[in-house]
């Protein structure tokens, strides 16, 4: 590790006091940067990574800080809501026979762009160039994206990168129209260099899933799944079922269980193919997460949930299951609570099938009507029988996650740290690693997904 002093002179010598001085690789920049090995140099630079100003003036310096500081500039781009313009510019950038730190790009996250009535794009014509530009992009990620408005040639675009990870989150297909089309399009589009997607929280507005079943041979590529829930699941379900799909080829990482975004007959009819696909892909899962609270929970859909069969999941290694809601819990005894019920059921049938699992997360959120009466909640919970619990169901357990919820907008989670950590044990039991007690925060009451998504 380098000295925190010595890095601070270090860098004093490499950044001039006016930045001005970086305008162009002066002769006098590179023979100052040469008195350091070129080990040393990167590792100042990374030490900076978060420091945008200072890796500015560094990349004007020399070749060799402009190709390190460039890694940490532009190799994860982001383009976030009413940032149409700004990736427009990235495209023109991108056509410029003279662009040179696109380089470094490696991952492009889209989120919220492309909204009807909107921003209106401007069409790139050198495609060829473009994709020449970018030539170790390697991931992208659509989030909160409604798929029909992506403008054409920025859809031909994005798939005719060769990436090898496509990450499609809460992305809507169906308002314009139809969805078979949609959906098939996207995968016949997909090149044979993405060895990975993500699925997660695809919508189609209501239960009226296309019929892709006449599409089938699309969708029998193999594919490994990096992340996959339940409602996303439901749109293949004519072409994923394994009672139907004799070359059924996917893999799963993580899958998430969401019932609750579901109609009751809905969790009635497709609760069945859940488990069918689960004891498909089971054997391939290393995370479950189980989500109770979606964002809000739903007493009802709590029965699917012990419904699921788990039994193939063989090899998971962490399981989440959240949100908990803590309301009285104290006064009415844990064993009659549902949520509380429904998450040992859980755990309880992982125990028999997964004797690898290593690490449990569990979010709580107390809803009482007052600061002190959630804070009584939290003293009130029994976690020494929690903790006790797990480390019996799961011998090679290595660590407990307690995480409770917060809504950033007017709660303040340290006195909820504070009545967590006053529970007799707990803080020995925090010291020794034993259990990671971790505050969440929430942007709104809407929230749909909590951070450990």
């Amino acid at each position: 590790m380098l000295n925190s002093s010595l890095l601070q002179r270090l860098v004093e010598k490499i950044v001039p006091t006016s930045p001005e001085l970086f305008s162009t690789p002066s002769d006098n920049n590179i023979t100052a940067f040469g008195v350091f090995a070129p080990e040393l140099l990167d590792r100042i630079i990374d030490h900076l990574h978060n420091d945008r100003p200072t890796l500015l003036c560094l990349g004007r310096a020399s070749r060799q800080t402009l190709i390190r500081s460039r890694v940490h500039l532009f190799s994860n781009l982001e383009f976030n809501k009413d940032g149409d313009r700004q990736f427009d510019t990235f495209l023109v950038l991108l056509e410029a026979p003279w662009t040179s730190f696109t380089n470094a790009v490696e991952s492009i996250q889209i989120k919220q762009l492309f909204l009807p009535r909107g921003y209106k794009h401007l069409p790139n014509k050198n495609m060829p160039r473009i994709l020449a530009n970018l030539p170790n992009l390697k991931a992208l990620r659509l989030t909160s994206i409604s798929w029909p408005y992506i403008p054409p040639h920025i859809r031909d675009l994005l798939f005719q990168t060769d990436i090898v990870d496509l990450q499609l989150d809460s992305v809507e297909f169906s308002r314009y129209r139809p969805g078979p089309i949609d959906i098939s399009e996207l995968f016949v589009a997909l090149q044979p260099s993405i060895t990975s997607m993500t699925l997660y929280n695809l919508d189609f507005d209501d239960e009226n899933f296309p019929d892709l079943s006449q599409h089938s041979s699309i969708f029998r590529r193999h594919i490994h799944l990096t992340v996959l829930d339940t409602c996303s699941l439901l749109l293949f379900k004519d072409v994923w079922d394994p009672l139907g799909a004799n070359q059924l080829d996917i893999t799963v990482e993580s899958f998430h269980i969401r019932l609750i975004p579901m109609t009751r007959r809905g969790r009635e009819e497709y609760t069945p193919f859940f488990s069918r696909f689960l004891r498909h892909v089971g054997p391939t899962l290393q995370h479950i997460f189980i989500k109770l609270s979606d964002p809000y929970p739903d007493m009802h859909a709590l029965p699917y949930y012990n419904a699921i069969d788990l039994s193939q999941c063989v090899n998971v290694r962490v399981v989440h299951i959240g949100t908990i809601t803590l309301d009285r819990i104290s006064r009415s005894g844990e064993d009659t609570v549902p949520m509380v019920s429904t998450m040992w059921n859980s755990l309880s049938t992982l125990s028999s099938h997964s004797p690898s699992l290593e690490e449990v997360l569990l979010l709580f959120r107390p809803v009482g009507e007052t600061l002190e009466v959630n804070e009584t909640e939290l003293e009130s919970f029994a976690w020494l029988d929690l903790v006790g619990k797990l480390h019996q169901l799961f011998s090679n357990l290595r660590r407990i996650t307690v995480a409770v919820g917060y809504f950033v907008v007017d709660e303040d989670f340290v006195p909820y740290l504070a009545a967590l950590r006053r529970v007799p044990g707990i803080r020995q039991l925090e010291e020794n690693g034993t259990v990671l007690l971790r505050m969440i925060p929430w942007e709104s009451y809407g929230s749909p997904d909590p951070a450990w998504k």
